[in-house]
């Protein structure tokens, strides 16, 4: 995702990008399925850290920091509402 946010920086500091912000969010979006899609493979395995710490809390820890992206990322990308209405 920080690639595609760099890429996309880049991009409209040479050409205008404004009018095509839907392939930013596209490939955003596409981006954070990858994500979601790696973790749950990667969770399949076997590892120490989640089996010492225990599943509940690493199941909870995973699933708030990716509500917390996207709670800060959205508004964020899309203007709104604005980040301080969202922690409210």
């Amino acid at each position: 995702m920080v690639l595609v946010f760099i890429a996309f920086f880049l991009g409209n500091l040479v050409w205008d990008l404004n009018r095509r912000l839907e392939w930013f969010h596209l490939l955003i979006g596409a981006a954070y399925a990858f994500h979601v899609t790696l973790t749950l493979y990667v969770l399949r395995t076997r590892q120490s850290d989640i089996t010492n710490e225990g599943y509940l809390f690493s199941i909870v820890i995973i699933v708030l920091g990716n509500v917390l992206v996207l709670l800060i990322g959205l508004p964020l990308l899309t203007g709104k509402p604005h980040l301080a209405a969202v922690f409210s």
